[in-house]
């Protein structure tokens, strides 16, 4: 059932199983996972099924430190699946354990822990058979074994097309849905506990226009995003003034991204093959795209992050030239496409492929790397003194790379340039950007809007904001889930692993249900 806060009783107070705040990837893959079983459940959104301007300003935020100036996050049913590209990949086993080079590295689960479960996202996602790896790849591609496997990894990203927009595709079965209500419009302002703030007893929900609920539960899961779980949590000071969960002020932070940016191009007579190999392919029906990146033997030789690249090219739609394309076309058509705003960051991420396609030089290709970030307690979410619409305080954003991020970069792309001299396959030049000897990020640097950490995973409280079974340490009934429990980053797109690690908390609320 779907139904708005502006239709409710006023001042109207629900109780039930389980009241999950947020209906992105994380929030509707749990509500679709307990549709149809005994647990009653409701889900709180903050905007409504379709994109509204006023509810956008509450995401409003202060931006210090890097500047992202991408808009990520979207407050409406489906969150930021509205608007992602759709590509997935599992987390490496490397990222889950604890890396003596890397500070505040290590999971408290491992990779087989999610086995089952990303196999199960992997469906929800709709990315067709579960094959990320290399060897799945033989038959199809096994001309990548050429690459020194001691130095360099391949991996394949599935893509999703077209991505699914999870508040679109399951939104029938949540309406219809007995024992799952989604209730629209409804932005929750504050967690209110008992005395010691061990237990949630309620959450307050309004509307722009003064409407309110209260929502009891048994158990309560954040699913609003890295950012919006965390000033949730810091705006829930009534009893813990630092905020709930923040006895030992992690709440906030090790604010994580995806550093994505050019590192590379590829000049030569013989780059077809490379542009064959890592092209976008189908298989079974279901984009993949080759990536390649440091060994976990490299990493820890050189002491740096995880990180992989794609190639692009100057007639591929991804690519600066392609999009550019696409867009003339489609105004010459006497339309304006829905996806201008990706394509206009692609033109002006990649201008130097259309410098090269309006000279008629050969081809040269761009090496985009997408990098895993160091934790650090110093990149954070704070609140800000600014207010919002509902007095709110909004966010501030201290977005902080360290040289560990930049050298993971540049050594990555060192390695792929000797790899393809090796192998004849082009010259790869450097930008000056890398090659300076000091750290200096170029302008179309982005974080892929790929939000990590600020509520970390860790077993003791004093190292992480939730357990291993994503409870906030210091209350019994209160859950996390997204991308804000990773205490490491990896580089691969975190749907996957959102929806996966969602889906594991599912079955362990059933169980606390069920057992107590």
């Amino acid at each position: 059932m779907i139904l708005d806060i502006s239709k409710l009783d006023a001042s109207k107070e629900f109780e039930t199983d389980v009241c999950i705040v947020g209906a992105g990837a994380a929030g509707i893959a749990i509500a679709q996972a307990l549709t149809n079983s005994d647990v009653d459940c409701y889900v709180v959104e903050s905007g409504s099924l379709e994109f509204d301007a006023n509810t956008h300003t509450l995401t409003r935020t202060e931006q210090v430190g890097v500047d992202d100036k991408r808009i990520c996050r979207l407050r409406y049913f489906g969150g930021s699946t509205n608007h992602w590209g759709g590509w997935c990949m599992p987390l490496s086993e490397i990222d889950f354990q604890p890396r003596p080079w890397i500070p505040y590295s290590g999971w408290p689960i491992k990779l087989a822990d999610l086995d089952g479960y990303y196999q199960a996202a992997n469906a929800i996602c709709k990315l067709g058979l579960y094959k990320y790896d290399k060897s799945d790849y033989a038959d199809n591609l096994d001309r990548l074994g050429f690459v020194d496997t001691t130095k360099l990894n391949t991996r394949f990203f599935r893509i999703s097309k077209p991505p699914v927009r999870f508040g679109e595709v399951y939104r029938s079965g949540l309406r219809e849905a007995k024992n799952v209500r989604v209730i629209l419009n409804a932005n929750v302002t504050s967690l209110e506990t008992n005395e010691n703030a061990r237990t949630v007893r309620f959450v307050r929900a309004k509307s722009l226009y003064g409407h309110t609920a209260y929502f009891k539960a048994k158990y309560f899961v954040l699913a609003c995003g890295a950012v919006g779980n965390a000033q949730l949590l810091l705006l829930s000071n009534s009893v813990e003034k630092a905020g709930l969960g923040n006895g030992f002020d992690i709440v906030g932070r090790f604010f994580m991204q995806h550093p994505h940016v050019y590192c590379a191009n590829i000049f030569g007579t013989n780059t077809k093959d490379i542009r064959d190999l890592f092209r976008e392919h189908s298989e079974s029906g279901t984009a993949t795209r080759a990536t390649i990146g440091p060994s976990p033997k490299v990493q820890s030789d050189l002491k740096i992050l995880n990180c992989s690249a794609t190639i692009h090219f100057p007639t591929d739609p991804s690519s600066g030239y392609g999009a550019a394309k696409e867009l003339i076309g489609d105004i010459k058509q006497g339309k304006w496409p829905e996806d201008s705003t990706e394509k206009i960051q692609d033109v002006i991420k990649d201008f130097d492929s259309i410098v090269t396609r309006l000279r008629k030089g050969p081809p040269v290709l761009n090496v985009q790397m997408r990098a895993e970030q160091a934790p650090n307690p110093d990149s954070r979410v704070m609140l800000s003194s600014d207010l919002d619409r509902l007095g709110q305080r909004t966010v501030k954003m201290d977005w902080q790379l360290s040289e560990v991020d930049w050298r993971t970069i540049r050594v990555a792309a060192v390695l792929i340039g000797e790899e393809f001299g090796r192998l004849s396959y082009g010259r790869v030049r450097l930008p000056s950007w890398l090659t300076g000897g000091t750290i200096d990020w170029p302008d179309a640097l982005w974080g892929g809007c790929h939000h990590i950490g600020t509520t970390r995973m860790a077993d003791a409280p004093r190292d992480g904001v939730v357990d291993r079974n994503c409870r906030v340490h210091s209350v019994d009934n209160l859950y996390i889930a997204g991308s804000s429990v990773f205490p490491t980053s990896g580089y691969a797109n975190p749907t996957l692993s959102i929806v996966a690690l969602a889906l594991r908390l599912t079955d362990h609320l059933q169980n606390r249900l069920r057992y107590g």
